[in-house]
Formats: C-alpha cells, sequence, structure tokens
C-alpha cells in the first residue's frame, strides 16, 4: 500500500476562480489552460496529482483524501482510461457507505 502522502500530491489552489477541464489528450488533461500530466482529483478549486498509472491500481485507500474533504462530496466520477474498466464490488460498496455514489466511465 502507497503512503497517503505519496499517492497524492497538491498541485493547484484557487480560492477565487473554478477548475475547468479544457482538454485531454495523450495522458494529459488542459486544466485552466495549463497541460497535466497523469491521473488528477479535481474539486472545485483546486486539484491534486494522484498516483495512479493504470485503472486495476484504483483501490479505496487511494481516495483516502476524501475522508477529509468538507464538505465531502456526493458523487464521484472516475475515468478508467481509453477503456472502460469496472472496479472491483468493494470499492463501490466503501464508498457507498460513505455516502457517496461512484460512476466510472472510460475518457
Amino acid at each position: 500500500m502507497k503512503p497517503l502522502m505519496q499517492s497524492m500530491q497538491i498541485s493547484y489552489i484557487d480560492t477565487n476562480h473554478r477548475i475547468k477541464i479544457y482538454g485531454l489528450s495523450d495522458g494529459y488533461f488542459m486544466i485552466n489552460h495549463y497541460w497535466i500530466s497523469g491521473s488528477v482529483i479535481l474539486f472545485p478549486n483546486r486539484f491534486y496529482m494522484w498516483n495512479i498509472a493504470e485503472s486495476s491500481e484504483i483501490k479505496p485507500h487511494t481516495l483516502e483524501l476524501l475522508n477529509f474533504v468538507k464538505p465531502r462530496p456526493d458523487y464521484l466520477i472516475i475515468g478508467t482510461g481509453e477503456k472502460a474498466h469496472p472496479l472491483d464490488f468493494s470499492f463501490y460498496e466503501h464508498f457507498r457507505r460513505m455516502g457517496i455514489t461512484v460512476d466510472t466511465c472510460p475518457m
């Protein structure tokens, strides 16, 4: 299991503006006009780098950040790459107990 601080690093906080995704291409996201490489976790006014390379690495402990975010999101959308990759039932169950609905989709 990777430590939380190794899994996520804060990358950008802007309390005055909203995070906007303007595009994506070959493992990069254009967020607020900057190309960001790799996986990210987005919130309305901040984003975090997420140390996930493959959808098979997505486990509840890789999203421990959601235990500390207030208010806690009601809905979590996870992009799984080029192909749809359903996550293990226990993943969905973990977040359901937290009151968070999870959906996955290819990006």
